[in-house]
């Protein structure tokens, strides 16, 4: 007999709820195949995905997996992890941002909460779930403050809103009772619009937006790194370096500026 529901009430009660289905999901899929947690099983698990897993997903696995063998006190010689072969993420900028928010109207029903939508993509760096869990309440646009609240750490954090959005996010306030009222599917539907109908420079996932605001608020911000991990709330400084990684062309031309 599995310890899963006392682990999902485990993760509930110390972690965001994001976080929370995120780290339950690979367990529940581990006990969908098995009854018993133990080393046979385990290691029939690994073996069952080993040709259809990449490096990444193996090592998710392990480490959700990990924390679960922890958490019910079960001991297991684990599969070593294997290298991941990372490649280079491409962030969208402002400019294109806001070429498409102009035009998106042209691609959905819902223009201006779309577009709503994704400025606050792009200008607060938020997850796409965090957005749809905002409300009224946690925009005080006289301050320019945003409130994130029960975050993956269970604190509020707080964000600075631009000055180009006050504006617009009054405007929509005042015809919009609810801020967004969809779900995670329709984000998906939007972004294959998007990269349908107006042909970005490569395919635009929702993280995208998140990258391009971590390279724009560390420009912003004089390069203060330290700044920009807080606003993305990393609990770690190396997971933002992930975020801010240039390309090899990006490189040479930011230098080539510099030395003179």
């Amino acid at each position: 007999m599995n310890n899963l529901q006392n682990y999902k009430d485990y993760l509930k009660l110390n972690f965001s709820s994001i976080s929370a289905k995120t780290y339950i999901a690979p367990v529940e899929k581990f006990f969908r195949s098995y009854s018993d947690f133990n080393q046979e099983t385990v290691n029939k698990f690994f073996l069952d995905n080993l040709e259809t897993w990449k490096p990444v997903t193996r090592n998710k696995y392990i480490k959700d997996l990990q924390r679960y063998a922890s958490f019910d006190k079960i001991t297991i010689e684990w599969p070593k992890r294997k290298k991941e072969n990372r490649d280079f993420k491409q962030y969208i900028t402002e400019k294109e941002v806001i070429e498409i928010t102009d035009k998106i109207s042209i691609v959905v029903t819902d223009g201006q909460r779309s577009k709503v939508f994704l400025l606050l993509l792009f200008y607060t760096g938020l997850r796409p779930k965090e957005i749809i869990n905002l409300k009224k309440e946690d925009f005080k646009l006289d301050e320019r403050k945003l409130i994130i609240r029960n975050t993956k750490g269970h604190k509020d954090r707080y964000l600075v809103l631009p000055k180009s959005l006050i504006s617009i996010l009054k405007n929509y306030f005042e015809v919009n009772e609810h801020l967004f009222n969809f779900k995670y599917s329709h984000i998906t539907y939007l972004f294959e619009k998007i990269n349908e109908y107006m042909a970005p420079r490569f395919k635009l996932v929702p993280y995208s937006f998140r990258r391009g605001f971590a390279h724009w608020a560390l420009k912003k911000n004089k390069n203060d790194i330290n700044a920009v991990s807080v606003a993305l709330g990393h609990k770690h400084r190396a997971t933002t370096y992930l975020y801010t990684e240039i390309d090899e062309n990006e490189a040479f031309e930011t230098l080539k500026k510099r030395i003179k």
